[in-house]
């Protein structure tokens, strides 16, 4: 620990802060620290004691993740002179790699200080803020079973916490829940409920069996030693809890039995995956399968992860390294893994559940053409049919009376229906296949990728389209590579010199043609496919060359949001969407940055289900917006939720001089990280003035 006099404030204690003076070049080289370093420069002025103290309350805070240091430029004049410091107190912050250090900017506080760090770091936060209520779902989640309890003083999670919960070694086996000391002003009830009397203290235990919880005693509430302590328990924890096994209720001897009408089977070791069509799509399924070929599912692991098999798998020897038995991976195209052996489908027990499925809906269809039918089967149905008939209100039977239905369904189609669209009730079933063939076109071979707005987001749209235009999806590729079109492509004509897979499904956030595939888009928002085919390479970015104001609706990478395209685009429910305004065009590096600033994200947002994407909007020309939105200053961001009640939130704005300057990539990167951390407060708008404040833009733009 350092002690140093303060002529305001006396003796000062700097123990986690390390005096680094003279040392600052070796402080700071690449490799001395695991993470970043920030330096704070201070001379002996009536504020160095504050900012100090808030120092150290930050270095002691992230102790293991970053270096903190400090350099007193009253005693080494040089350093500072070297370092172009022409103002104290100031911080520097210098990332780990190869990106280039810069200048801290935000508030002289803990809070920004440890919000700098965690920027940089950018590590996934898993914790979950627990409540009265949410506590027994959270510690009966068998997900991951060994439930880690911190009850700290602050209102939000520490960063030290956001770290432990997004490390590899203890995530996949451990949730992680934050419980704040007081509620509403009054002392939380989860402390008296734990005996908790002092805080911070970090409690562990297996689910919710109190008689396996464990408490962190030493005073070192630091990462390394609190990651050492939790991998102990993670190793003592992983055959799991005998008081709770006891309390699963026992499975019927009839699921237990090695009998060969099983709708299930298990693959050899080491296999990649099951066929596509032979796939368990759900976490709920693969553990009805596990359970009905007579095998245990806890503990279970679930997650995104290219290096194991797609779907459901089991491990069916765990050890004291890999616990796990169950495994569930959302990874579309895993990988083969010795320990593991992927369960999915017998041939034959699909055909039946498809039969059934055709059956019911075959019953169903039968009803609506005015046949007599007493009682169809709602579970055999297929899944939207099921979740159609649950909006409608109808009993919780797994049967249901078919006149009921038919009046629920008619009441439904005629509050839904526009004057303009007719609801043919005696429709041939042809007409369904010719509509769904006519929601998806094939573009030409080369072309970069679908126009904003037509492209087909998710795998199994992907496949479901090539199969609607007649076409063959398999063998499939599925990755992230920007030498492709983005999303859906397809590859009429494999061969061994090109590559045997037909169907191509690329997650990079950007993309480009390719002479043997051609892009699959749908039809409804798709441009003429010889406006589409006439893209060339001479439309490639220029060095901060502007884009025009309209941009065009064939733009592969960045769409503006205007009134051609706001309708279009705001109108997906559930969908978000990072907005850059700007005062004039969208500059080329501009593009880079937010395409920068997605890639950061991408892996965060695709384990959470997040649907983003990218928008630009130029407030030189939409005044009205700007009235409405009122940024600080511009450039400025905002994350917007699509919908029919749309709401906002704008990136926070630096101040110079005590004033808002616009923001930069870290600003838009720690917006984006407070909204996937459910810390951003959202803002409503007003629907009808959002549609009136848009900018009437005539032929030329």
């Amino acid at each position: 620990a350092e002690e140093r006099w303060d002529p305001l404030y006396g003796w000062i204690y700097v123990p986690h802060a390390r005096n680094v003076g003279k040392e600052l070049d070796s402080f700071i080289e690449p490799g001395n620290c695991k993470g970043p370093v920030l330096v704070l420069f201070v001379k002996n002025d009536a504020i160095r004691a504050a900012v100090l103290r808030s120092f150290e309350d930050a270095a002691q805070e992230i102790a293991g993740l970053a270096c903190l240091g400090i350099v007193h430029c009253d005693d080494q004049p040089a350093v500072c002179a070297k370092q172009n410091v022409r103002k104290t107190p100031s911080v520097m912050l210098y990332p780990t790699g190869n990106r280039a250090a810069r200048l801290y900017r935000g508030r002289l506080s803990e809070e920004g200080f440890t919000a700098a760090v965690a920027q940089m770091i950018g590590f996934n936060d898993r914790t979950v803020h627990l409540t009265h209520r949410s506590l027994s779902e959270f510690l009966t989640g068998r997900t991951r079973p060994i439930k880690v309890l911190l009850f700290s003083r602050r209102p939000r999670t520490p960063v030290i916490f956001k770290a432990l919960s997004s490390d590899a070694e203890l995530w996949p086996h451990m949730e992680f829940g934050f419980i704040p000391e007081e509620v509403d002003n009054a002392r939380n009830p989860l402390l008296d409920a734990y005996n908790i009397e002092t805080v911070p203290q970090v409690t562990v235990q297996y689910g919710p069996d109190l008689s396996t919880k464990q408490t962190y005693a030493s005073t070192d509430i630091t990462y390394p030693a609190l990651k050492e302590w939790l991998l102990a328990r993670r190793a003592e924890f992983w055959l799991g809890s005998p008081l709770w096994q006891e309390t699963t209720p026992e499975e019927p001897e009839a699921l237990l039995d090695d009998t060969p009408d099983s709708n299930y089977e298990v693959l050899a070791p080491g296999t990649k995956g099951c066929p596509t069509d032979l796939e368990i799509k759900s976490v709920s399924e693969c553990q009805t399968a596990l359970k009905e070929l007579g095998m245990d599912v806890d503990p279970r692991w679930v997650s995104n992860y290219p290096e194991l098999p797609s779907k459901c798998s089991v491990r069916e020897s765990p050890s004291a390294e890999h616990p796990e038995r169950m495994h569930f991976n959302s990874f579309v195209g895993g990988a083969g893994r010795q320990d593991l052996s992927p369960v999915c489908k017998r041939p034959g027990a699909a055909t039946s559940a498809s039969s059934a499925a055709a059956s019911a809906a075959s019953t169903l269809s039968a009803a609506m053409r005015g046949a007599e039918v007493q009682e169809i089967d709602i579970s055999s149905l297929p899944q939207q049919l099921q979740n159609m008939l649950q909006n409608l209100d109808l009993n919780s039977a797994a049967e249901i009376d078919l006149d009921d239905l038919m009046r629920k369904l008619a009441g439904n189609l005629a509050t839904k229906s526009k004057p303009r669209a007719e609801v043919k009730v005696n429709a041939e079933p042809k007409a369904t296949s010719t509509a769904a063939k006519q929601q998806y076109v094939k573009l030409p071979v080369g072309a970069n990728g679908c126009p904003m707005g037509s492209e087909i987001l998710t795998f199994d749209e992907c496949r479901q389209a090539i199969l609607s235009l007649g076409l063959k999806p398999d063998p499939y590729w599925t990755s992230s590579y920007e030498g492709l079109p983005r999303h859906c492509s397809l590859r009429e004509r494999p061969g061994e010199g090109i590559g045997l897979e037909r169907m191509h499904f690329n997650t990079a956030n950007r993309g480009s043609g390719r002479d043997d595939l051609a892009p699959i888009c749908r039809k409804g928002q798709t441009p003429s496919i010889e406006a589409t085919s006439s893209k060339s390479k001479s439309q490639q970015r220029q060095p901060e060359k502007k884009k025009g104001s309209v941009a065009s609706e064939t733009s592969p990478v960045i769409q503006e949001l205007n009134i051609m395209s706001q309708q279009r685009l705001l109108n997906r429910d559930k969908f978000y969407y990072l907005v850059y305004m700007t005062k004039g065009g969208l500059t080329n590096a501009d593009e880079s940055m937010l395409l920068d600033v997605k890639d950061h994200f991408q892996q965060r947002l695709d384990e959470r289900g997040v649907l983003m994407d990218l928008l630009w909007l130029d407030l030189s020309i939409e005044r009205q917006l700007k009235i409405l939105l009122d940024p600080p200053a511009l450039p400025s961001a905002m994350v917007l939720r699509g919908g029919g009640q749309p709401k906002f939130v704008l990136a926070h704005h630096r101040e110079e001089d005590e004033e808002a300057v616009g923001v930069k990539e870290e600003d838009i990167i720690l917006l984006v990280n407070k909204v996937l951390g459910d810390e951003a407060r959202f803002q409503r708008l007003n629907a009808k003035k959002l549609e009136m404040a848009w900018t009437k833009r005539g032929p030329g733009g």
